[in-house]
């Protein structure tokens, strides 16, 4: 019983440094972007989908707002970076929520940009720590390593976007992810 104890406590300390490793690999050494035309939609449902998965998330209900989100919102960037900050903001989200929270993601047709924004209904952010939210190292997570934010800023910019977060004590909180849509239609080859 004790080993198993003691193995449980490695195994989570392995994933925990695990993590640390990769954030400050992602925020030290981004990697080459991948330009590929894609459905802002279509990539949200899909890493929504994997992110269930997640057996420590059982508790968590994650939902995706369909009613703004079928517009056809296309863009040109990398996936794999659009799907990171997804990814970071969902385990946020998520880690915030209270036992029975919600995540919920929405994406907007909106001009120019598609809106990709994650809410959640967890204890919300003071004031103060809006205004560093974005800075290396800030974290308000025992163990947090302070870089998944400041990486998900970092890649936003790298798309040529904005982020936005709103939030107060006790009202949860809300990331908004502004990306530049592509006006190219489907069929037009790209140059």
């Amino acid at each position: 019983e004790d080993g198993r104890a003691l193995m449980e406590i490695v195994t989570r300390e392995v994933d925990r440094l695990d993590s640390l490793i990769t954030d400050m690999l992602d925020y030290t050494n981004p990697r080459p972007r991948q330009m590929i035309r894609f459905d802002v939609h279509e990539l949200i449902t899909e890493t929504v989908q994997v992110f269930r998965q997640d057996p420590s998330l059982e508790e968590v209900v994650i939902a995706i707002d369909e009613s703004s989100g079928r517009h056809g919102a296309k863009m040109t960037a990398d996936p794999g970076k659009l799907r990171q900050v997804l990814w970071n903001l969902l385990r946020n989200a998520a880690e915030a929520a209270d036992e029975d929270g919600a995540v919920v993601t929405v994406t907007i047709r909106q001009g120019k940009q598609a809106v990709v924004e994650v809410r959640d209904q967890g204890p919300g952010i003071s004031p103060a720590d809006r205004a560093r939210i974005f800075d290396p190292f800030f974290t308000t997570k025992e163990g947090g390593s302070g870089l998944g934010l400041a990486t998900v800023y970092a890649i936003v910019q790298q798309l040529g976007g904005d982020i936005a977060v709103s939030s107060n004590p006790g009202q949860g909180a809300q990331f908004s992810v502004y990306l530049p849509r592509s006006e190219r239609p489907d069929n037009q080859a790209s140059s």
